[in-house]
């Protein structure tokens, strides 16, 4: 929920919103918190892409062209994740690839 791409969460918020999840888990389960955290934004991505699949698929497909208006925030989570929160000299070819994106669409992002 974090991410999902209408709620368009500021970043600020998500950050407080995931120290507080990690801070409640970590009472529950023996978690080791930075570790948690820097795996958290890989996964982030993954569902975000997984999202973008959707809103392809219903707005393309099934005629739903609503769900196309979330796409734009998408590519927007995954710059900033891949900007902020992963390894620079990680996700290399995911990361070509929304550069285009957004080089691309830049009117709408």
């Amino acid at each position: 929920m974090l991410f999902d791409a209408k709620a368009d969460i500021p970043q600020s918020k998500r950050e407080l919103l995931l120290d507080f999840y990690i801070n409640r888990a970590h009472k529950i389960y023996n978690l080791d918190t930075k570790n948690f955290k820097e795996y958290f934004w890989y996964f982030a991505i993954i569902r975000i892409l997984q999202a973008m699949g959707a809103y392809g698929y219903l707005g393309i497909t099934k005629g739903k062209k609503k769900f196309l208006e979330s796409v734009p925030y998408a590519i927007k989570n995954i710059n900033m994740l891949l900007r902020e929160k992963i390894s620079k000299n990680s996700l290399i070819y995911l990361r070509k690839i929304f550069d285009e994106l957004t080089e691309q669409n830049s009117k709408y992002l």
